[in-house]
């Protein structure tokens, strides 16, 4: 666990510096044009829904297949060059299928009440945008099985919380048309790609050699089978998760998908511990797996488990009692009105999510892969019927809804099928210590009278919340790597 926590917990550093931006941006730069940020933000979620169609679950292949390979050629720096070989093959199937039925698919959109001219006007930068992603995906699952997460996270991910705000800055003054969004943003992601692979040059695990000797039929077989069921399961998660930004934009237009989008990126920043834990498990479960050690997995899960409890528990609790204070320093509070009832409902979602720990990984790499696709599809399909039922009774409010509902519902099962098939649950008396514990400081929190002055309001609860929950934590000894982090940090800080 000891790689885990170290890699996770710099993962999570660099996400928090990216949410502390992200937050300035929310409140100073997108109210600003929330036409801008909902369609950028429509492209990006549209790439994402084409992504498992593309890519057909190669980058979970990446990381699946690498303990093999590596067995094989003893370095494993070759295996790059499978994984593109094998991305032709999605790529040319799914250019072929649009060209013949992407008629149909149009009709489907507008037979769903949704704006075809948006999707049809965008096609090809969609498309551009997810071939993109993918590639991007499938090299940092690559770069994972090295134990590195952290700068493909800055490339990617920290550097888009730079772009996006400099994006909507320029369309708000007149430096950037609308209509140059979408181009930037393949520029943003190309140049990003092009970032990965130099760093991954710099590590020296791309091999100087192409040897596709281990794509021997019988492999071929098994590495399309497990790929063709992370496809679906990725999608599945998608329609789960992801399409409620697309189907906000298309039902109530980009403000609206600006606003819900807002809210979604401040309940997200709970769900980076769990995050950030699964990438760096994900190379150590499959290994795990391989070599059939169910103790470390059921370690991993445990551990997992009530370490991203905890911090997304103190994450909600300082987002939620600030969070009427931090919407009245924006600059155009007035279009926040409501969020609170939406991340309450985004932001509990977000907190299941991280209570149940890393089960999608557990799944993903055991060899029950296949029942974590029917999970997903029922729930992809309970999701998309929530968002057409929700949204059009409560706004932007239902498909928070609809979130938590899918969600919710997606966890339970996948616990229930681990806990009697393979025997394993995150759950035991340190879970209850923290459940609890976070229960009496959100009491306190309630009771407690506050300073009139913004201000004073934010530090003063937000020094409560971190100095209550994280001392009663600690003395509890519910995770002993929280515990050690914070003897680190302690000494770091006396010094």
């Amino acid at each position: 666990m000891g790689v885990i926590i170290r890699q996770g917990s710099k993962q999570a550093a660099v996400k928090i510096v990216g949410v502390l931006i992200g937050l300035l941006s929310i409140l100073l730069v997108y109210p600003l044009d929330l036409e801008s940020y909902g369609y950028a933000s429509f492209i990006l979620s549209a790439a994402m829904l084409l992504t498992p169609l593309l890519a057909m679950g190669l980058s979970q292949s990446a990381i699946k297949f690498f303990p093999e390979f590596k067995e094989q050629s003893s370095d494993g720096k070759g295996f790059v060059w499978i994984l593109l070989v094998l991305h032709l093959a999605p790529l040319v199937f799914c250019g072929i299928l649009f060209l013949l039925f992407g008629s149909y698919f149009y009709s489907v959109i507008d037979y769903m009440g949704l704006d075809v001219a948006l999707f049809k006007d965008n096609s090809l930068v969609i498309g551009l945008v997810s071939l993109l992603l993918i590639l991007f995906m499938t090299m940092t699952s690559y770069v994972s099985n090295f134990g590195r997460i952290v700068i493909p996270t800055i490339i990617h991910e920290f550097s888009y919380k730079l772009f996006l705000p400099v994006l909507v800055l320029g369309v708000f003054y007149g430096f950037i048309q609308k209509y140059n969004i979408p181009y930037l943003m393949i520029g943003f992601y190309s140049v990003s790609l092009l970032g990965l692979i130099i760093y991954m040059m710099s590590l020296g695990v791309i091999g100087d050699k192409i040897d596709l000797s281990f794509l021997t039929l019988e492999r071929v077989k098994r590495i399309a089978k497990f790929s063709l069921f992370s496809a679906l399961g990725t999608l599945g998660a998608l329609l789960a998760f992801r399409v409620d930004v697309v189907m906000v934009t298309g039902l109530i237009g980009e403000v609206s998908a600006g606003v819900y989008l807002t809210v979604l990126a401040m309940a997200a920043v709970i769900d980076i511990p769990s995050q950030a834990i699964g990438k760096i498990a994900g190379p150590v479960i499959s290994k795990s797996f391989n070599e059939n050690n169910k103790e470390q997995v059921e370690s991993i899960y445990t551990k997992g488990s009530i370490n991203s409890l905890i911090v997304g528990i103190l994450l909600f609790l300082g987002i939620w009692f600030n969070l009427e204070s931090i919407i009245s320093l924006s600059s155009n509070p007035e279009k926040f009105v409501g969020v609170t009832q939406i991340f309450l409902f985004l932001g509990i979602a977000k907190l299941i999510d991280g209570l149940t720990g890393i089960n999608t990984h557990i799944l993903l790499y055991s060899k029950y892969y296949k029942y974590n696709l029917v999970f997903l599809l029922l729930l992809g399909g309970l999701n998309i019927f929530l968002n057409l039922l929700l949204i059009e009774k409560y706004d932007v409010l239902g498909a928070a809804m609809a979130t938590l509902i899918s969600l919710s519902l997606y966890n339970f099962i996948k616990y229930l099928f681990i806990k009697i098939v393979l025997g394993m649950s995150p759950f035991n008396i340190d879970t209850v210590k923290v459940l609890g514990i976070g229960a009496v400081v959100f009491g306190l929190l309630f009771v407690l009278p506050m300073p009139s002055s913004i201000f004073l309001r934010i530090v003063l609860r937000s020094t409560i919340i971190s100095v209550l929950f994280i001392g009663a934590i600690y003395l509890s000894k519910a995770s002993v790597d929280f515990n050690g982090l914070v003897d680190k940090y302690t000494k770091m800080a006396i010094k």
